[in-house]
């Protein structure tokens, strides 16, 4: 059986900040509703990409910059936190992107902190 949706007061920030900002960071707790959340926000128009299979992720941590350009925005990241390395390819990206416009180099992602420190995006 299906669960509905549950709305979630955070739904018009986050859709604003994505017309406002070329990138979107979503951190929060385990199991909180972030990537349900991205999901029934963005899916219509973002592919997802989840970086937690194995083998999608060795492929993040080896080249981030040639997988960054096999998923072209808009896109939304999930577990961005399990590739090391993918965040400084994707801060090159938006660098080089710039110039096509801020809505070329829309990233959706999110994460969770660590030991006390913002470990992931």
């Amino acid at each position: 059986m299906a669960q509905k949706y549950i709305n979630r007061t955070l739904e018009s920030i986050l859709k604003k900040a994505a017309a406002e900002f070329p990138a979107v960071v979503l951190t929060g707790p385990r199991q909180s509703g972030k990537t349900t959340l991205l999901k029934h926000l963005f899916s219509k128009h973002y592919r997802y990409v989840s970086l937690e299979p194995p083998d999608v992720r060795a492929v993040a941590q080896e080249d981030p910059r040639s997988f960054l350009e096999m998923y072209l925005p808009p896109v939304i990241f999930n577990e961005v936190q399990e590739a090391e390395g993918l965040l400084h390819g994707c801060g090159n990206t938006l660098l080089f992107r710039g110039p096509e416009g801020s809505r070329a180099c829309s990233f959706r992602s999110h994460g969770r902190c660590d030991n006390g420190n913002c470990c992931a995006l």
